[in-house]
């Protein structure tokens, strides 16, 4: 509705309905949830992660400290539906750990077996437009800055509404044209 009415007053007679579905799929969370980027746990030593990882992921040796459950809940902002890749040499540690996060209601929690063969898929993850920006969580370890610019977006409601103010006016008007 707020589309037409936008419409309306930048003069122009059409319904707009790139705008519509434009407005829905900025504004709807249930559109928007669907879509989140999964955090990647390393759940490998400290040696094997020096030798090679992914890179937007975490090193949470889950399986073997329990106590870092609550770095992963930090991560994830207390979201236990929130999407969890677990990867290790071989997939067993992961396994483990992926057993441990659902033992704790982790809703979400994928076993994505060995770095060397799932690295690679798992490193297209970290390209994600929709991930977390969160705040420095527990003993995490990872190449990406923890302090909340680090590579993780904010919930459904990402854009910030003046952004999302100039888009729609730039849209109406070039329609108008």
């Amino acid at each position: 509705m707020s589309s037409l009415v936008c419409c309306a007053l930048m003069g122009v007679h059409t319904t707009c309905p790139v705008l519509i579905l434009f407005l829905v799929l900025q504004v709807s969370p249930g559109v928007r949830a669907t879509a989140r980027c999964p955090l990647i746990i390393d759940v490998r030593s400290a040696s094997e992660w020096d030798a090679g990882h992914v890179s937007c992921a975490k090193r949470l040796e889950v399986q073997n400290d329990p106590s870092l459950i609550s770095t992963v809940k930090c991560l994830v902002r207390d979201d236990l539906s929130w999407p969890i890749n677990v990867y290790c040499r071989s997939g067993a540690r992961a396994g483990a750990a992926v057993s441990e996060l659902q033992s704790r209601s982790f809703a979400n929690v994928t076993n994505s077996g060995g770095y060397a063969s799932a690295g690679q898929g798992l490193e297209k993850l970290c390209t994600c437009t929709g991930m977390l920006q969160h705040a420095a969580c527990g003993s995490a370890t990872s190449d990406a800055d923890t302090s909340g610019s680090g590579s993780f977006a904010n919930g459904p409601y990402q854009y910030h509404p003046l952004w999302f103010a100039i888009v729609v006016v730039v849209f109406c008007r070039q329609l108008g044209t």
